[in-house]
Formats: C-alpha cells, structure tokens, sequence
C-alpha cells in the first residue's frame, strides 16, 4: 500500500460509517440490534490520471494493462455446477 499511494493525499478518513455487526471492530455489546457507527478508511491507490501515458522507454509506458490467458470456467466446475453458476 506504501508503493501505491501517497498518504498524505490518498488516505481519507470517514469519522463515522454503518458497518455491520460481522466487522470484528464492532465489539460484542454493540451487535444487539442497534445500528453500528464506526469510522471508515478509504485509501485512492488507482494510478494518477497524469502519469497513466508517461513512458519509460520508446512504447513502454510505466502503467500498463495485466494480459492473462483466456481460461475457460466449464474446466473448473461439474456439470451440475456448470449449469448453476455458468450462463
């Protein structure tokens, strides 16, 4: 997270947000019923707008799209899940 984002202009912090009573920092008294106010973090480590055609060689930019190989999911599920989950 230090790598990708500038704390002193990408952290914001959110004084009070609804959370769930799952969340671990919810505490036990809390989780009976009553709505759940805790503070929130949000960090912005999306590349700046700026820097996104910056190059660092002749067609290589710093900020370049992942390519993945194409993988078919009906290799990973039974048929019967095949038709549940893959439409």
């Amino acid at each position: 997270m230090a790598s990708r984002c500038n704390p002193a202009k990408q952290v914001h912090l959110l004084p009070e947000g609804r959370t769930h009573q799952n969340n671990p920092i919810a505490g036990v008294r809390e989780t009976i019923g009553e709505p759940i106010n805790k503070g929130k973090m949000i960090v912005d480590a999306t590349i700046p707008w700026n820097f996104k055609v910056t190059e660092k060689g002749p067609g290589l930019t710093f900020f370049t799209k992942s390519e993945w190989p194409q993988v078919d999911l009906k290799d990973y599920f039974d048929p019967a899940d095949r038709s549940k989950w893959l439409k």
